[in-house]
């Protein structure tokens, strides 16, 4: 068990896959999110995580807005488990529930709800690409075994309301991925429509100044009726660390901005 957000704690198998950089980022960029859609007058009441692991972004998401009743769906069972266990200790399993089954499938949530804000963070490696972690749980975290972020774009589009919007992560490396993806997958594959998911913007997270980015995390969400989409959108890049390796203070604001205590090692 370790902290979390404010104080939030988070159970984590020791030696297993553990919350990181990208889950708190993707859960910051969704709650930007849900304040700009609750200022243009959105009901913001519910919000689903697909693929939720441990339950870091389904948590950080639920403990900046504890209005929420938040939905995650995790297909391995250890993790659903110790995601559960943290809900309870926390005092927020009324409120913030895990189902565990494949997001592929399109019955794992009864009843197809609808939700304003949904969020991903898919694997980012396939088959192949790279060396295998001998712990199982990681395995399937970082590799593809039930599909990458085009399985994701897939389920988002059949959850999403209408003003809903889509909060996802992905390897810097496969940014060209996430527009293909967005273009060829979110549509009703069965009516051969054009693409109904278009990207508004995308934040490009570098792990320190001078060095290429580590991942990025997408906005996106259902097109308007008729609303064509050029495939262009707005880019934003936070630095995490400086060339010293501090914290920035645009990074550190973001941290204290998610529930995280003051840093020592800021710029």
């Amino acid at each position: 068990m370790c902290s979390l957000v404010g104080k939030w704690k988070i159970f984590q198998k020791q030696g297993g896959h553990r919350f990181s950089t990208d889950d708190v980022t993707t859960a910051w960029v969704a709650c930007k999110v849900i304040k700009e859609l609750q200022e243009r007058g959105v009901d913001v009441s519910t919000h689903l995580d697909m693929g939720c692991g441990l339950g870091s972004v389904l948590m950080m998401v639920g403990w900046k807005y504890p209005h929420l009743q938040s939905t995650g769906i995790e297909a391995q069972k250890i993790s659903c488990e110790l995601a559960r266990r943290s809900l309870r200790y926390n005092g927020a399993a009324d409120r913030i529930s895990v189902v565990n089954g494949d997001l592929r499938d399109p019955v794992v949530l009864p009843d197809s709800p609808r939700f304003p804000i949904v969020t991903g963070t898919p694997p980012y490696f396939k088959e192949g690409e790279a060396a295998l972690p001998s712990k199982v749980d990681q395995k399937a975290c970082l590799f593809e075994f039930r599909g990458g972020v085009e399985e994701y774009v897939k389920a988002a589009r059949r959850y999403l309301t209408e003003e809903g919007h889509f909060v996802v992560v992905e390897s810097a490396l496969g940014k060209a991925r996430f527009d293909a993806a967005v273009k060829e997958y979110g549509r009703r594959w069965r009516c051969g429509l054009a693409a109904e998911m278009r990207i508004v913007r995308r934040w490009d997270f570098i792990p320190k100044e001078g060095k290429p980015a580590l991942f990025s995390i997408a906005d996106i969400v259902k097109k308007k009726e008729g609303e064509a989409w050029d495939g262009k959108y707005d880019v934003v890049s936070i630095t995490i660390r400086n060339k010293e390796g501090k914290y920035t203070r645009e990074y550190h604001q973001l941290l204290l901005d998610m529930g995280f205590p003051p840093q020592r090692d800021v710029e």
